[in-house]
């Protein structure tokens, strides 16, 4: 008998407990709203949850993260909760969403309006105007004019550590030295995404290959590592793009185009404009050049670089070149660059960078990386548009819209 009455205090308690933690989880089930925990809920969070952690690097989004984790795992209705918040850098040219949580500003539906207002306003494509532009009969372009008022070409970090230059011989290419490519750009799409590269030749006009074009372009100077922010970036919107009127997108033939930029970037040690070739000047097969870009570093990589990559590749004759391309045609109008070995070349993600040669001391333009048949292929070579070939143009178009 007194084994029952045991028994039966102790079924009792049991059900007692139940009907406790019941309710108790009914009470905390009624601060909890489709999953998320309200902010009157803060201090049971505190409880439950580890400490935030530290804020992240600032994004190229311009955004930071940070989380908890949840340590008492039958008390969490998540494993991890996230914020993130907008940095607080000048530079950043669009404002964005914020998520709700403690300490961390929270966006207004008035206030979320008026800055996509701003925002598409920014991107109104009235302003941002694509023109394909007829070749004609044009009066003669004077030879002193807006791409000739600035110092071209010349690298003041390169130039304080000329050891650099002895380096460029690295097979599949190495970092570059910050700073010491001045003029080489990074092209954004409207997400703020790098996709392809470009090179600053007036401190409102850059070369890009037409096969990179969007309807909205950033282009940022003083780029090195595009995961962090080092502050030697400028950023500026694109305003007009300048297709060259005989581009053919099925060939990419004449892959060529200029952007004029809303802003003029300051040149500094870090932004430079590198030279433009004469009309007549050419390369032999005894030259040499230097590309760059933040591309994949073989064809088969998901991702690009995060570092700007430098190569040296030599120039390879026309001829050479036809050989390794079959019946795609190799035309006055192209550059040929690389070694038949393969190994070093320029890539996915390389588009619309550079090829420079130094010429007289100072670095000239002479390619716009466009197109290749895979990366670093043995018997392959890059193909470059010859920017001598477009280079009265180039004068013509910035001359007569700056």
């Amino acid at each position: 008998m007194k084994c029952l009455n045991s028994w039966m205090i102790l079924v009792i308690g049991c059900f007692i407990y139940l009907v406790a933690c019941s309710t108790v989880e009914a009470k905390r089930n009624k601060n909890r709203v489709r999953g998320k925990v309200q902010s009157n809920s803060t201090v049971e969070e505190e409880d439950v949850f580890s400490p935030w952690t530290r804020w992240s690097r600032c994004s190229r989004r311009c955004t930071q993260k940070r989380i908890r984790r949840c340590i008492h795992p039958f008390a969490c209705d998540r494993d991890v909760v996230r914020e993130k918040r907008v940095c607080k850098i000048g530079r950043c040219l669009f404002f964005r969403k914020t998520t709700s949580g403690k300490n961390v500003s929270v966006e207004t539906d008035e206030s979320r309006k008026q800055n996509e207002s701003k925002r598409d306003e920014l991107w109104n494509l009235n302003r941002v105007q694509r023109r394909r532009h007829k070749s004609g009969v044009d009066t003669e372009t004077p030879k002193i004019h807006l791409l000739n008022r600035f110092k071209c070409g010349v690298s003041p970090v390169a130039e304080r550590t000329p050891e650099i230059w002895k380096n460029l011989r690295i097979i599949g290419g190495r970092e570059a030295q910050k700073g010491s490519w001045p003029w080489q750009l990074a092209l954004l799409n409207r997400y703020r995404e790098p996709f392809c590269g470009a090179t600053l030749i007036a401190p409102k006009w850059a070369l890009t290959a037409a096969h990179c074009l969007r309807r909205k372009l950033i282009v940022r100077s003083g780029e090195h590592n595009l995961m962090s922010i080092e502050g030697s970036e400028q950023e500026s919107l694109v305003v007009e793009q300048y297709v060259h009127p005989d581009y053919d997108e099925a060939t990419v033939h004449n892959d060529i185009a200029l952007l004029k930029l809303r802003n003029p970037f300051v040149f500094d040690n870090h932004t430079q404009a590198a030279c433009l070739p004469q009309q007549q000047d050419s390369l032999d097969s005894d030259s040499r050049g230097i590309i760059l870009g933040w591309g994949k570093h073989k064809s088969t990589a998901i991702y690009g670089t995060d570092d700007l990559h430098q190569a040296e590749v030599p120039i390879v004759d026309p001829e050479e070149c036809q050989k390794s391309y079959d019946t795609y045609p190799i035309t006055r109008t192209v550059i040929c660059a690389g070694y038949k070995q393969g190994r070093i070349d320029s890539c996915a993600g390389d588009s619309g960078g550079p090829l420079l040669v130094r010429k007289n001391g100072r670095w000239t333009l002479f390619g716009v990386t466009s197109f290749g048949d895979g990366c670093g292929e043995k018997g392959k070579y890059g193909i470059y548009s010859s920017v001598p070939k477009y280079v009265k143009w180039i004068r013509k178009i910035v001359f007569k819209y700056s």
